[in-house]
């Protein structure tokens, strides 16, 4: 008997297309007006219009108006005046610098200063008054200048921080200078001197000090006098270009234009580059821009005339020149082209760049677009790949949108776009500038979404209003738009809404389904709870269905939308025979090429809306479109969905009926157990026997086990594996499932799960080869819990028995092996040599044999058996002749040991010596670069050892009176001296960070101690005063020079430990010692004008020192008479504790 059903069509497939538009009108926040509108379940449909401006183009206009604030702002401060002073060319940049350079003038000046007052007050009618007075005053004037330029120092500083932003400029106060204690005693001279030969310099001093105390019109009038009354001062010079400042700062151009030309008729002048500077300025201001342009160029060509160090080039304004010409430029049409060919030519072109920035800020100011498009454009064409770009297209098109020329505007921003293309030469040249590359793609994004979203609205409007085909038109503008900017910024926070636009286009404009459902699908994966989501889904479901239609006519889709047309019964078959019978009937075949992403779209609406009216028949139609093909696989998901979220929905009871047999084709045993366990419990044997549901639970069992151990569940596959064992102890299989048991907890690390059944298996199956395994791994786990005396015991059962070291050979030889480790762990030395040489032994061909015989000599030098020790490193020699490289470390282990206990037997001590020696003979022999270079710290160790028996010897010697011992004395340490550094130099070349760095320290603190022993000597008694500084001066000709070779060695050491990274104790020692020692040295600093009596030398010697000196001013010091006195030492001669 059959059964029949009736199978409903699908509710959304009766949705007529005016119906679908309506509902996505209906879920959709903000769709395109062109979409129809409709009414869906009696609900109205809404439209939004889409934004004005897209995310990325929303920008802040108060972030608008900074910029063009900061823009103005630049321009004014161009223009405002020369961007240097004489004073700021005058004054240093750094504060600490001046003053520490000035300190020393004012020392001076004041010593003389206080000396001239004493004579002065001494003698009233002195005949030399006037000169002294004078003097005084210029001596006062140099002190007061030397506190004003430190003042101005600190005010420029300040000034520089608070362009930087780190101090408010507020807080720079500009210095005003007072030279008030000067002028007073110059106008003292000029009052009581009248006819003083100096005295055109007292009216200058008098001038000069005047303006700069901010007296300006007293000043002038010293000056002005200087000029008319004295026609052949050298200080007219100076004279004309103070008043021309002065006139200039009062805006008189036409006085200041004169004296700056008075100021320059003085020909060598050193003011002639800064009067013609200002003489520029002048010309500016007077709207001569072309001949302001001249002269400041003649301002650069007077600087590169001048001879290398005369006073021109010291008091250059050839950068200031530089810096200001563009204020001129600007003002003159094409000016930035002669700017930039100008700058290139006479700096470079970074600099005529950054100065061609500027005058783009001017043209900004003044409304100059085009000459600010020319420029830019520049800019691009020079360097296509600046890092700037985004700067110089932004200014671009915003002068282009100021111009006004829409198709012009256009052309810009699709041409900046293309510029900017992540795959082009710009962005790959920029790809490290994060800055850069976020500036150009918010630019491009911006103007790429404008762009496309002012297309879609007129698109919109024409639709309503005017012309459909201009629609269409535009409609496309919009699209292909839409389409480059998620190509470009597929990233962006406006792609989602975009996508979407362009899905909607596609979709009811160009019904171009299968790229609509591309983008619906992008719009839907992109946000699981975004605004889209919900309408992107089912638009995805309806473009596939279309899709389906139109090329498919033989799909389930197009059949179960003809038997709801026609309202035709369905008959399903109700035994399992029959309904096998009737799945063989179907091969399984490939789905259309519509119906898979059709199916995929059922899904997707599935997952996010499982409890929606419509989901039960979109799965139930996808489920049939796979069962149609044969493909029950893809069939069980969507039948298992109906009956987990409809299980009273009229399609769930012909669902269940296809699990069972599905689980079973496709082999997923945990739900075929589920299932049969379910139809079990209900009795549901109509479909399957009962004694067939047993078997499939029992063979799920074993299959499910092996699941859950791949898909890592380990403590429920142990579980599993222990219900197999339960349910069939007899089994060959019980074994090994109660080892993957117990192996399953390690991993899970249930440790105690784990032993237990590792336990229970070596209990219950003792003859199973899984037995001596389980042992092995116990080992494995006391050992990572440091439970060492069980490991070690577990091991060693493993390696006694004879039948497991036959039978696993390989196990039986790393559990021996791990017992040694363990007993060396636990400081057993006996233990561990014993099982060692078990091993050894038991498996004389294993590859660990040499080294373990190494290693058991080691261990017992650990022991404190150094007699042992030695026989085994001499075992190991003789034995392991091919081991050379190992060779080397016994050797160096024979001789530290031999050295260690010498005493004072020459023969041991010997002995030793000659260990080192083939320890390094050996090393020097090894061929294989790689074992030299693993060996080369032993080789350097023994080198290093020996020259510390040198070193020793060398310590022992004293320095000491009378004259033939001191000369015995002085020369033998310098012998050992010298043996020794030849042996450290040795060690060195060899480059082993550790014996490097401390061979190194050695060489210097040999040297260090040399001169300190020397500062110890005393000093004979009862010398004369002018023979005692002679001794003194002995002792520091012989002492210093041995301070500069260990000052030599120490810098070295410190150079070889930064080179090799040999950061340690001793390049810590070196550097310590060459720090000390730097101290020791004073250059002197000299200025112009100021003479310096120094009343020390400099002692340290450039030319090189050796031995062969020391002894020779060893035997002139001793010609000294005895009873010497101890002088006191240098600072840093004194010995560091080594």
């Amino acid at each position: 008997m059959k059964i029949s059903r009736r199978v409903p069509h699908p509710r959304w497939h009766r949705l007529g297309r005016a119906t679908v538009i309506a509902l996505m009108s209906l879920l959709c926040v903000a769709v395109l007006g062109g979409v129809a509108a409709g009414q869906d379940k009696g609900k109205d449909a809404k439209k939004s219009d889409i934004p004005d401006k897209p995310k990325a183009l929303v920008k802040d206009d108060a972030d608008k108006k900074k910029k063009a604030d900061e823009a103005a702002k630049a321009a004014e401060e161009l223009r405002a005046g020369p961007s240097s002073t004489l004073a700021d060319a005058q004054a240093g940049r750094d504060p600490a610098e001046t003053k520490k350079l000035l300190d020393k003038i004012r020392r001076l000046n004041q010593s003389q200063i206080d000396k001239l007052q004493r004579i002065l007050d001494r003698d009233p009618d002195h005949p030399r008054r006037a000169d002294m007075m004078f003097q005084k005053a210029e001596l006062t004037y140099e002190v007061l200048n030397a506190d004003s330029l430190v003042e101005r120092a600190e005010w420029m500083k300040c000034l520089e921080a608070a362009e930087k932003k780190t101090v408010d400029v507020s807080s720079c106060k500009e210095p005003v200078p007072d030279y008030s204690e000067a002028l007073d005693i110059y106008k003292a001279v000029l009052q009581q001197f009248p006819s003083y030969p100096r005295l055109d310099e007292v009216i200058f001093r008098l001038g000069d000090g005047l303006m700069k105390a901010e007296k300006k019109k007293e000043a002038i009038s010293f000056l002005t006098r200087l000029v008319k009354n004295y026609p052949k001062s050298k200080y007219l010079p100076d004279a004309y270009v103070t008043i021309g400042d002065f006139w200039f700062d009062q805006k008189l151009l036409v006085a200041a234009s004169d004296s700056y030309k008075e100021a320059l008729k003085f020909k060598g002048t050193p003011l002639a580059g800064y009067a013609n500077y200002k003489l520029a300025w002048v010309l500016y201001n007077q709207g001569e821009f072309r001949e302001a342009v001249n002269t400041f160029k003649d301002v650069i060509e007077l600087v590169e005339k001048a001879p290398p160090n005369s006073e021109i080039r010291k008091l250059s304004f050839a950068n200031q020149a530089l810096n200001d010409l563009i204020v001129s430029w600007a003002e003159i049409d094409g000016g930035w082209k002669e700017a930039r060919d100008y700058l290139i030519k006479k700096k470079d072109k970074t600099y005529a760049k950054k100065k061609l920035r500027q005058m783009a800020s001017l043209y900004e100011n003044d409304g100059k677009n085009e000459p600010r498009i020319e420029l830019f454009e520049y800019m691009l064409s020079d360097d296509p790949v600046d890092p700037k770009a985004p700067d110089y297209w932004e200014a671009i098109i915003d002068a282009r949108k100021t111009i006004g020329v829409r198709e012009k505007w256009e052309d810009s921003v699709r041409k900046m776009i293309g510029y900017f293309d992540p795959k082009g030469k710009w962005h790959g040249a920029n790809s490290g500038n994060e800055r850069a590359i976020n500036n150009a793609r918010l630019m491009a994004e911006g103007y790429l979404a404008q762009l496309a979203v002012e297309y879609n609205q007129l698109a919109d409007k024409e639709n309503k209003e005017g012309d459909p085909k201009e629609a269409q038109r535009l409609y496309a503008q919009a699209s292909k738009d839409y389409k480059l900017f998620l190509e470009k910024f597929p990233e962006s926070d406006d792609a989602y809404n975009i996508r979407f636009y362009r899905a909607q286009i596609l979709a009811y404009e160009f019904k171009d389904y299968e790229e609509a459902a591309r983008q619906y699908k992008m719009v839907a994966d992109a946000k699981a709870d975004g605004e889209h989501h919900e309408l992107s889904t089912y638009g995805v479901l309806n473009a596939y269905e279309n899709l389906v239609t139109a090329n498919h006519p033989k799909s389930a889709v197009v059949r179960l939308a003809n038997n709801s047309q026609r309202q035709e019964a369905v008959e399903t078959p109700s035994k399992a025979e029959e309904m096998d019978k009737d799945a063989q009937k179907k091969e399984r075949s490939e789905l259309f090429k519509w119906e898979k992403p059709f199916v995929e779209a059922s899904d997707a609406w599935a997952k996010a809306y499982p409890k929606k009216e419509e989901t039960p028949t979109v799965m139930f139609v996808a489920a049939e479109v796979y069962r149609e093909h044969g493909q029950y696989d893809k069939a069980v998901g969507r039948y298992d969905h109906i009956i987990e979220f409809a299980p009273k929905h009229r399609y769930a009871s012909f669902a269940g009926n296809s699990l069972l047999e599905c689980y079973n084709e496709l082999g997923e045993w945990a739900k075929l157990e589920k299932q049969a366990r379910f139809m079990l419990e209900r009795k549901m044997f109509d479909v399957n026997p009962k004694e067939n549901l047993q078997g499939a639970i029992a063979f799920a069992i074993s299959q499910k086990a092996n699941d859950l151990q791949e898909e890592k569940r380990y403590d429920e596959a142990a579980e599993e594996m222990l219900r197999l064992a339960n349910e069939w102890p007899k089994s060959d299989l019980a074994p090994t499932a109660i080892f993957n048991a117990a192996a399953i907890y390690e991993r899970g690390d249930k440790i105690k799960l784990a032993v237990a059944n590792y336990e229970k298996l070596i209990k219950e199956y003792p003859n199973d080869p899984k037995a001596p395994e389980a042992l092995f791994v116990m080992g494995a786990i006391f050992e990572a819990r440091t439970d060492f005396e069980r490991a070690a015991g577990f091991f060693e059962r493993v390696g006694d028995n004879k039948k497991w070291r036959e039978d696993l050979p390989d196990k039986s030889r790393d559990a021996v092996y791990n017992s040694g480790v363990i007993r060396e762990a636990l400081e057993e030395w006996k233990g561990a040599i014993a099982t060692y040489e078990k091993f050894i032994k038991l498996y004389p061909k294993s590859e660990q044999v040499p080294e373990l015989a190494f290693h058991i000599a080691e261990l017992h030098e650990q022991a404190g058996d150094e007699k042992e020790a030695l026989k085994a490193y001499k075992n190991f020699i003789r034995k392991y002749k091919d081991k050379k490289d190992k060779h080397v470390h016994a050797y160096l282990k024979l001789g530290l040991i031999g050295l260690k206990n010498a005493g004072d037997s020459f023969r041991a001590r010997k002995a030793a010596m000659n260990d080192l020696d083939k320890a390094i003979a050996t090393w020097k022999a090894l061929e294989d670069e790689k074992e030299k270079k693993a060996t080369r710290t032993y080789a350097a160790r023994a080198m290093f050892i020996k020259a510390e028996q040198v070193f020793e010897d060398s310590q022992k010697i004293t320095l000491a009176f009378p004259d033939d011992v001191l000369v015995a004395t002085v020369t033998k340490r310098g012998e050992l001296v010298d043996k020794a550094q030849t042996l450290y130099f040795e060690a060195i070349a060899l480059e082993d960070p550790l014996w490097t760095a401390a061979a190194a320290y050695r060489v210097g603190q040999m040297y260090k101690e040399f001169a300190e022993q020397l500062y110890a000597l005393p000093i004979p008694e009862g010398l004369p005063p002018e023979v005692e500084e002679a001794y003194r001066f002995s002792v520091d000709d012989l002492a210093f020079p041995l301070q500069e070779k260990a000052l030599t060695a120490f810098q070295t050491a410190v150079k070889l430990a930064l080179k090799l990274r040999a950061y340690n104790e001793w390049s810590a020692k070196s550097a310590k010692e060459m720090s000390r020692l730097e101290k020791e040295a004073y250059p002197i600093t000299e200025q112009d004008g100021v003479a310096i009596e120094h009343a020390s030398e400099v002692y340290l010697r450039s030319r090189s020192f050796g031995m062969g000196d020391v002894k020779e001013r060893a035997e002139d010091a001793a010609k000294a008479p005895a009873k010497p006195e101890p002088p006191t030492p240098p600072t840093g001669a004194q010995s560091s504790v080594n």
